[in-house]
């Protein structure tokens, strides 16, 4: 996906394509995730999970272990003066993902 970036817009650069697939991927597949558990009829929430690692950004860390009903938001547009957090991406290049709550 990164290198159809590259190549569809010349003026990004290599790490700028595969910053921008990267994120959208994660956004995209957190978002299926949430269809998917809801369809799954078992699945009653949602937990943040981080790489509890050194690149870890201190806004991931905080998210981390959170648990929320399906569709509810980890934030709100009011808390983060541009949108509702959902599900993670929540930066460009974030590395967290959804974990089911059975």
């Amino acid at each position: 996906i990164a290198k159809e970036i590259d190549l569809a817009f010349q003026e990004f650069s290599r790490d700028r394509a595969k910053t921008i697939a990267r994120t959208e991927i994660t956004r995209a597949s957190s978002e299926a995730s949430i269809q998917a558990y809801e369809q799954s009829w078992v699945v009653t929430g949602k937990e943040w999970y981080t790489a509890d690692d050194e690149k870890t950004c201190p806004e991931c860390n905080g998210m981390d272990g959170k648990v929320l009903w399906l569709r509810d938001n980890y934030a709100s547009k009011s808390e983060t003066g541009y949108a509702d957090v959902d599900w993670p991406s929540l930066h460009p290049n974030c590395r967290c993902t959804l974990l089911p709550v059975l």
